[in-house]
């Protein structure tokens, strides 16, 4: 398995039909069975693991979400995925950082 970090890397090193398992780490069972279904389905299983700090509504959730990188690491190899795409802490803090969007104040609630 090769960690990839960028789209251009999972294209030159995919062939044929690539399959995505994307995941915000942490893996379990579900996940797993999601990479077994893209491993029997496709020529080429990627897998990543990024936490979108997008996704959060309070810092607080976000640090304490967990992560385990060489846990994931361990079963996504074991599971048989070609290429793990694994955050990049400059990607987070970059969207992190990025201004949430505004409500339209135009907009009417129902």
């Amino acid at each position: 398995m090769r960690i990839v970090e960028t789209f251009e890397e999972v294209r030159k090193a995919s062939s044929g039909i690539t399959g995505l398992v994307p995941t915000m780490g942490y893996l379990h069972e579900g996940h797993l069975s999601h990479l077994a279904a893209a491993r029997n389905e496709t020529d080429t299983v990627v897998v990543s693991l990024f936490v979108n700090p997008l996704q959060f509504n309070e810092q607080h959730d976000l640090d304490r979400y967990p992560r385990d990188l060489v846990r994931d690491r361990r079963l996504v190899a074991e599971a048989g995925a070609d290429l793990l795409g694994a955050e990049h802490p400059a990607h987070a803090r970059a969207l992190q950082n990025h201004a949430r969007p505004k409500p339209d104040r135009n907009m009417r609630s129902s």
